[in-house]
């Protein structure tokens, strides 16, 4: 357990509301602070000095994960309890996969392998070069085409092999496909209104 790891714990006993956020911060910063006490045989008193002036920037970074986490609809609380924690399946030479998620207008779709608890994933991500490797909550939630659309989770994605969920894609990377998978484009226009019949 790091740093960020022992703010998220200390930060679970406040509601992830603007009203309990100083205290929530507060309380994260002393958990950190002794934390760091218990390290100091790990470290240098140079690197404690400078953690220690970054600590306020970590623990806002860390409450905006933790209220993220709290009010996503991409990732339900019970549907964290279930996700292994980052490298549990690091030496599994044909993971599972658990979760996927994918933007509905292109074809960019990602699968999560693992999870920290609080805001990193690891897991295969099929865009333009589909590749194994780390994503973030607070980056899918930010996602939105200029429809407003946004990321959204596959509500009937059963867990599979990460062998078996390759093969639901093409073999070729999606920006070499020809033709290339296709992104849907709405163009939406104003009806103008009718001007009024000045004829009796």
């Amino acid at each position: 357990m790091g740093i960020p790891e022992t703010m998220h714990q200390a930060m679970q006993a406040f509601p992830p509301t603007q009203e309990h956020k100083e205290a929530a911060l507060q309380a994260a910063l002393v958990a950190a602070q002794q934390f760091l006490a218990t390290e100091e045989h790990n470290t240098s008193e140079a690197v404690r000095e400078l953690t220690q002036q970054q600590l306020p920037e970590v623990a806002a970074e860390v409450w905006h994960q933790y209220c993220t986490l709290a009010t996503s609809t991409l990732v339900p609380k019970e549907l964290v309890a279930q996700l292994p924690p980052l490298y549990a399946q690091e030496q599994e030479p044909d993971p599972m996969v658990y979760v996927k998620f994918f933007h509905p207008n292109s074809y960019w779709t990602w699968y999560v392998l693992e999870f920290d608890g609080l805001n990193t994933f690891f897991g295969w991500v099929y865009g333009d070069f589909p590749e194994l490797g780390y994503f973030t909550l607070t980056e899918l939630a930010e996602v939105q085409d200029p429809l407003g659309i946004g990321i959204e989770r596959d509500e009937h994605f059963t867990p599979m092999r990460l062998s078996e969920v390759k093969k639901l894609h093409p073999d070729r990377p999606a920006i070499q496909l020809t033709p290339p998978q296709p992104i849907i484009v709405i163009f939406l226009d104003d009806e103008e209104e009718e001007e009024p019949n000045g004829s009796n």
